[in-house]
């Protein structure tokens, strides 16, 4: 839902810009109260377009924003992560919408875009890679 609320978005999309992508990993880790990472996602072809914070069902939640050469968003939900849950891949689509979604240790996170399935499986990999 909350993909859906702010990638459309030209004007306010995000609450903190990527040039201050040092102040909003400091601000989301706080507020999450575990340390995050902000994955740098060029590799993939996308660029930080900067992140919010989100209200979760028990606790807050981090959105970060991330655009490719085309305009196309992409968003990477996290939350503070429960214990006992699962920690593969699992997929997901929201047509047209396509999600993959993961837990570590401390943090779940969900990958939602309009992208082509392989493409954002790529994207949910590096992502995942650097929040180890």
């Amino acid at each position: 839902a909350a993909h859906r609320v702010y990638v459309g978005e030209v004007v306010r999309p995000v609450e903190v810009w990527a040039a201050e992508a040092d102040h909003l990993q400091a601000w989301l880790s706080k507020r999450l109260d575990r340390s995050l990472t902000i994955p740098d996602l060029t590799a993939g072809g996308l660029t930080l377009v900067g992140g919010r914070l989100l209200p979760a069902a028990n606790s807050p939640a981090a959105q970060l924003m991330y655009e490719d050469e085309t305009g196309h968003r992409v968003t990477l939900y996290i939350i503070p992560a429960t214990a006992g849950r699962e920690t593969s891949f699992r997929y997901a689509s929201f047509d047209p919408l396509e999600a993959f979604f993961w837990t570590d240790e401390t943090i779940s996170c969900a990958l939602v875009g309009d992208l082509p399935r392989d493409r954002l499986q790529e994207i949910a990999t590096q992502a995942y890679k650097q929040l180890e």
